[in-house]
């Protein structure tokens, strides 16, 4: 069973829906737009749009139909008719759900939706459920969805088989490693082909797809192990890696147990991922040993150096930002940097305000506040100069009062 999120508006809809819920008798009362996953016997949360701004009810779904009123706005849209509708115990206003699941995005950007689903997991659908209080907690199965297929094809190659293989180092070229390292790096090893082609820095899907088929070719060929066979006998070399399973438009990847357990003993997973911080000095130190050492001996290891860098995955501690804070400065700098006294040196793309970047006086990592009296609004060349230059090259930073003027060019 899944809840799916509806929308109303306060002053077409809110009434009408308490009235649903005090003369309601368990009977169908009502038809409402609902994602087209939607099932009967699903749960509905009504939420009720600014300036409410609150989820305030609850039903069931009794059948999903085309829209009853051909002139509705709705008229191509899935639409369903409802069952029991109830107010919930309290209003939970959208700014208390994000605070009480701050880690849940769709809460960022609210849209008609079901839950649980691949943004969504059971677990945060489960909390968001228990701080609405609703009756009866429901029990998710997201993986047996009617519309998920499943591909999976036993190998003959085991555990053992593909450790020798993994074992052999020059078996598998620099991007197919770091394509397999990125791959059983994701939860549950699994991931769509079009996410991992990006983690590769690529722009879609075909590489990735075409890296695991000449994988499965190389490693076949080296353990002397057929891959899947179709019914027609031709190969299935995909399926020598992973599992697929295609749930919705998209087919997700997950790696077979026996790669798992293989790439497990080798300690991939231990390995690669490493804190930014690690990674930034690690390439500083490189860097001063670089210059330090002569253009000759430079010129002969780049003569050997692979051409594509490695991709790593890091860890990275980020603080939650007030945005606030951010939207009084940009408003109080107008465009101006208030450490060069310079216009900002570009207009942003997304939204068409001048670019300034936020600096904090005293930083955040020394126990400065995220405050208005605490920051400044500077260029990226002041910024930079801020966090990388000599203290005596550096424009004075000093943290302006909210309603003072901006710096004069």
């Amino acid at each position: 069973m899944r809840v799916h999120i509806c929308f109303g508006e306060p002053d077409k809809d809110f009434e009408k829906l308490k009235a649903d819920a005090l003369n309601s008798t368990g009977g169908v009362f009502d038809w409402w737009n609902i994602s087209k996953s939607a099932r009967p016997g699903d749960r509905v949360i009504f939420y009720m749009v600014a300036p409410i701004s609150a989820f305030v009810a609850s039903a069931e779904v009794d059948s999903v139909v085309e829209c009853p009123e051909k002139e509705s706005k709705w008229r191509d849209k899935p639409c369903a008719w409802l069952r029991e509708a109830k107010m919930l115990p309290r209003q939970v206003t959208l700014t208390e759900a994000k605070q009480r699941l701050p880690e849940w995005r769709y809460l960022k950007r609210l849209t008609a939706a079901c839950i649980p689903n691949k943004n969504t997991p059971t677990e945060v659908a489960d909390e968001f459920l228990k701080l609405l209080q609703v009756d009866e907690p429901l029990t998710f199965d997201y993986q047996k969805k009617p519309n998920s297929t499943e591909n999976q094809y036993t190998t003959k190659a085991t555990a053992d088989d593909f450790l020798k293989a993994f074992s052999n180092k020059t078996l598998l070229n620099e991007l197919e490693t770091t394509q397999l390292q990125l791959h059983f790096q994701q939860p549950a090893h699994a991931v769509t082909p079009t996410f991992l082609g990006k983690l590769m820095g690529e722009k879609s899907h075909q590489g990735v797809s075409s890296r695991n088929v000449w994988m499965a070719k190389k490693i076949s060929k080296y353990l002397d192990i057929e891959p899947p066979q179709r019914e027609d006998g031709t190969a299935r070399w995909w399926a020598y890696l992973v599992n697929a399973e295609k749930t919705g438009r998209y087919w997700q990847l997950q790696l077979k147990p026996e790669v798992v357990s293989a790439l497990t003993q080798l300690g991939w997973l231990q390995q690669s991922i490493v804190p930014e911080e690690e990674l930034k000095a690690e390439l500083q130190e490189e860097i001063a040993n670089s210059r330090a050492d002569s253009p000759e001996n430079r010129k002969k290891r780049l003569e050997l150096a692979p051409k594509k860098p490695t991709i790593v995955q890091v860890t990275r501690a980020e603080y939650r930002r007030n945005s606030d804070v951010v939207a009084e400065l940009m408003l109080r700098a107008s465009g101006i940097c208030e450490g060069c006294g310079c216009n900002a040196p570009f207009i942003r793309a997304s939204d068409g305000t001048p670019y300034l970047e936020v600096h904090h006086v005293l930083p955040l990592a020394e126990g400065g506040d995220d405050t208005v009296e605490n920051a400044i609004a500077l260029c990226p060349n002041c910024h930079r100069r801020k966090h990388f230059g000599k203290d005596d090259d550096q424009p004075a930073a000093t943290a302006v009062s909210v309603n003072a003027p901006p710096l004069a060019p």
